[in-house]
């Protein structure tokens, strides 16, 4: 074991690695990561979590990694918790809306509409934490690549149709 990993979070990595490689693959990661006691992170933010902590690019986290992606997940609760007012578990439109508005996003309601039927598969109208972890990691990429092509800071940008798709697929995680 490394000695610079947490005790604690290497012996939560052990227990997830299941298959005794020294790394999680996707199947271990997503029994690993959960939401709450009943619930485990969508595929779609074990994928996200997976590109975002692999640094060898081999399409698993190793324990460094995990640590990394603990650490990660830790300073997110404390934001969905600081969000989710009524102790919920869940983050609703009025909740996110609040959370967008502290996080400098100035959207609109039909916005705020497309972004909860995109995260909210159910159609509950809540997110779930891993639904509000990859709303906001979305939202930061996009926000970044549309920085890079708004030089003036004027909240409009000109692109191509390829330029477009090509923000749009770097933006996706």
């Amino acid at each position: 074991m490394n000695h610079q990993l947490n005790p604690q979070i290497y012996q939560w990595f052990q227990m997830a690695d299941t298959s005794r490689s020294g790394k999680l693959d996707f199947q271990e990661l997503s029994v690993a990561l959960r939401n709450d006691a009943s619930s485990s992170f969508r595929p779609e933010t074990c994928r996200m979590m997976i590109s975002m902590f692999d640094k060898e690019g081999d399409g698993q986290i190793n324990p460094t990694e995990f640590q990394q992606l603990w650490t990660y997940l830790g300073q997110w609760r404390q934001t969905f918790n600081q969000f989710d007012q009524d102790r919920s578990g869940s983050i609703d439109r009025a909740e996110l809306v609040n959370a967008l508005h502290i996080m400098q996003y100035r959207l609109s309601d039909t916005f705020i509409q497309v972004a909860m039927s995109k995260f909210d598969p159910e159609k509950k109208g809540i997110l779930r934490f891993d639904d509000f972890i990859r709303l906001c990691c979305v939202l930061q990429s996009m926000s970044k690549t549309f920085a890079a092509h708004d030089i003036q800071r004027q909240g409009r940008i000109t692109v191509s149709y390829e330029e477009f798709l090509t923000m749009v697929f770097m933006g996706m995680m």
